[in-house]
């Protein structure tokens, strides 16, 4: 049995290591976390918990053009507001994925 949210676990883990990649442009970058934020939760609703991360990820890149396009054209301060938000989304779906594999009172083990 799959646990509830591990395909949006998997996919949120790839969109942070998307914001992460050292070649890429900051563009390219941005582009690649939200095609995986749109996977994510192609199949499944996001929780309630998650909607306030993704609502500000679209407002931030809410706008005409590609993602690219659009990621292109953010400020600093907006990058940083997008990946504090990818960041936080990431967490809280990673919470949800162990707790539903594992149940609220057993956390894995942490070193």
């Amino acid at each position: 049995m799959i646990p509830s949210y591990a395909y949006a676990h998997e996919k949120l883990d790839i969109a942070i290591a998307c914001l992460m990649i050292p070649v890429a442009s900051a563009a390219e970058a941005i582009a690649c976390a939200m095609a995986e934020l749109r996977l994510a939760f192609y199949e499944e609703q996001p929780p309630h918990e998650a909607k306030h991360y993704i609502r500000e990820i679209e407002t931030i890149m809410a706008g005409p053009g590609t993602w690219e396009e659009r990621a292109a054209g953010l400020s600093d301060p907006d990058v940083r507001r997008l990946s504090r938000a990818f960041h936080s989304l990431d967490r809280l779906m990673t919470r949800l994925y162990y707790e539903a594999l594992y149940g609220r009172s057993q956390q894995p083990a942490t070193s």
